[in-house]
């Protein structure tokens, strides 16, 4: 069907809102009510997009086989970033990108740069947006980061895609395969539980606190409340907001 394209960035079927079955964009949908009385768990992984960069690079390859990834500049920086984000934006968005890397003790290289950014537009900042649309509506939404590590090649990954699943589901030393990945041991087993505990007293009762993460509250604009899934667990005031401010009227 020449309706559904290949994409190199990963989801070759994606939805669609053609005014029928889906007749408005879930945002706007939240922003109308039509999320009302559902409560909310929306988050990322700290470091989302390093699955779809790092790993790659690392494999000598990038999505489709090229190298698009393996050698990147700043001129190519510059090239991927300006295919999503307006030209007069670029620039402020690769510097600004750059020092809170830097900031953070973080590498600053090309590639890490792309996937910091790219993990901001597709994943961090959407998440927000909908955190942001249901508070303003008074409806029960709670954020959270996860932000614990993956072990797999000395750490390239970060917090990666997908990292959650295994300490969500509890199988993130099912294999040794799956232990390189996730990791194992006593903090990796702790790390499950909270997180495990927090999603079903967020199925019984309506929202996620647990004792572990007592101070945890419904998100909104002044306080911007958000549980950090690491070791140890704790709850935290606008983490990151550096990255919410530097995005702010640039998407």
């Amino acid at each position: 069907n020449a309706a559904v394209a290949h994409s190199s960035q990963g989801g070759t079927f994606r939805p669609h809102v053609d005014g029928e079955l889906l007749p408005k964009s879930p945002l706007e949908a939240a922003k109308l009510g039509l999320a009302d009385g559902i409560p909310f768990l929306v988050g990322t992984q700290r470091d989302e997009r390093r699955l779809f960069t790092h790993a790659q690079r690392s494999a000598r390859t990038a999505p489709g086989g090229s190298s698009a990834y393996v050698d990147l500049d700043d001129a190519g920086l510059i090239s991927e970033v300006s295919k999503n984000i307006e030209v007069g934006h670029v620039q402020a968005i690769v510097d600004g990108y750059r020092q809170i890397l830097e900031d953070r003790g973080e590498p600053t290289d090309p590639v890490t740069v792309l996937s910091a950014i790219e993990t901001g537009r597709t994943m961090r900042m959407p998440s927000i947006d909908l955190a942001e649309a249901l508070s303003e509506r008074d409806q029960p939404v709670y954020q959270y980061a996860f932000t614990k590590k993956s072990p797999w090649n000395g750490g390239i990954l970060g917090a990666p895609h997908a990292i959650l699943i295994g300490f969500l589901f509890g199988t993130h030393a099912y294999s040794e395969k799956s232990a390189k990945f996730f990791g194992e041991g006593e903090a990796a087993d702790t790390l499950s539980a909270h997180l495990q505990d927090a999603v079903i007293s967020l199925a019984r009762t309506g929202n996620p606190r647990t004792d572990a993460l007592a101070d945890w509250v419904a998100y909104d604009t002044q306080t911007r409340s958000t549980a950090i899934f690491d070791t140890p667990v704790e709850v935290a005031s606008a983490p990151f907001d550096e990255e919410r401010i530097l995005w702010s009227g640039r998407r």
